[in-house]
């Protein structure tokens, strides 16, 4: 089989995200199984435009950016900017995606969500979409604006979304949502969660330290609870004078409450993320609306309690109280309270690690996650033949 993915965050060493990382592990699976695997992702000045990472054909590529000029225009500018960037987005994708076929013959595409809304006129090949909580979506939930040029776009995702051959989704959460949105057959919604790095469940679960670590990674922003995490930072070293607190990620020129326990990183490689996981004792995701965040699934496989929002696709990794505590979003008294009982409780704090690790060993298997998709892709290829 050979399957093409179109994913701008495909890793690199100081870039990438949850569903880069995710297409990265499957990818490379499939390549181990006698399949071919093709990314297109985004072009990146330190890296070539085309390479092998594992037997994974990558393709990075460039997007002109004429659309900048539209913002310009008083009034339309945005949207006229926004329905153009689309246009490059898709002419540049689709063309890859035509030069890829001639040369392989692909038997499906992955997308994320995504507006290509001329794929069906210059492709035509089956495809999967694959869904990891759109721009829009976040909006939504974190009441920002959501202007014309968004509900354009949101559109257009729409229309590729409802005429995907299958989609994927890494959480029920976000498969209600989209059923509610866009009225689709619940049954053609696969929930698959996303693979976890083995490597990961090597790291030992045990107490690490006398000073102990917060660990966070991902953009530190409005979304993913940056003003909770700022509220509660004096609170908890108020509690625990001599705790640590290790962020990775894009960080804002904002400065934190107590600059001395705070150890910032920018996106770093996966080698050294791990390595940074190791050090930490709880994990903390205080986002203010989450659809299936990476960083849980590997805090979870590294044996690592979880404080988490109860928000979005959250509550169907962290058990509460089992695997991890699930607070209340937007609340850093309660995320405060959280970790304080859990650096205060070192058995407990373990215990919830080995059975976070038990329980997203269950879900994430590498294995018996490519499995079921590889099936899932069977299915799709068997109705259209």
């Amino acid at each position: 089989m050979n399957i093409c993915f179109i994913e701008w965050g495909y890793p690199a060493e100081s870039f990438g995200g949850g569903a880069g990382t995710y297409v990265q592990l499957t990818a490379k699976e499939l390549v181990k199984r006698g399949h071919k695997a093709f990314v297109i992702s985004k072009y990146l000045s330190e890296e070539p435009d085309a390479f092998i990472d594992e037997g994974v054909f990558i393709k990075r590529i460039k997007i002109k950016g004429w659309h900048w000029y539209f913002t310009k225009i008083p009034i339309i500018g945005r949207i006229l900017a926004r329905f153009f960037s689309i246009v490059e987005y898709s002419l540049a994708v689709n063309r890859e995606i035509n030069k890829l076929h001639k040369k392989y013959t692909l038997d499906l595409i992955e997308f994320p969500e995504t507006a290509n809304f001329l794929y069906g006129i210059q492709v035509r090949q089956p495809y999967i979409v694959h869904l990891h909580g759109s721009d829009f979506t976040f909006k939504k939930y974190c009441r920002e604006r959501i202007g014309l040029e968004d509900k354009l776009q949101r559109r257009l995702e729409g229309f590729i979304i409802k005429r995907a051959d299958r989609i994927f989704s890494p959480s029920r959460f976000l498969k209600e949502e989209i059923i509610a949105e866009f009225n689709i057959e619940s049954s053609k919604i696969a929930v698959l969660s996303y693979p976890v790095d083995e490597i990961l469940l090597t790291i030992p679960v045990e107490a690490n330290k006398d000073i102990k670590t917060i660990f966070f990674a991902g953009r530190i922003e409005r979304r993913k609870g940056l003003d909770v995490i700022r509220a509660a930072i004096p609170l908890i070293t108020k509690k625990f004078p001599s705790v640590r607190f290790l962020f990775v990620g894009a960080f804002s020129s904002e400065k934190f409450a107590d600059a001395e326990n705070i150890e910032t990183c920018p996106f770093t490689s996966r080698k050294m993320l791990f390595e940074y996981l190791a050090k930490a004792d709880i994990c903390i995701a205080p986002s203010m609306w989450d659809n299936s965040p990476a960083v849980i699934y590997e805090a979870m496989a590294a044996g690592k309690a979880v404080v988490a929002a109860k928000t979005g696709g959250i509550p169907e990794l962290v058990a509460d109280s089992e695997t991890g505590l699930l607070v209340a979003p937007n609340n850093p008294e309660n995320l405060t309270r959280a970790v304080i009982g859990l650096l205060s409780n070192e058995e407990r704090r373990i215990s919830m690690g080995i059975e976070g690790r038990r329980r997203i060993l269950q879900l994430a298997n590498l294995y018996d996650n490519v499995n079921m998709r590889l099936r899932l892709y069977e299915d799709v290829l068997k109705k259209i033949s």
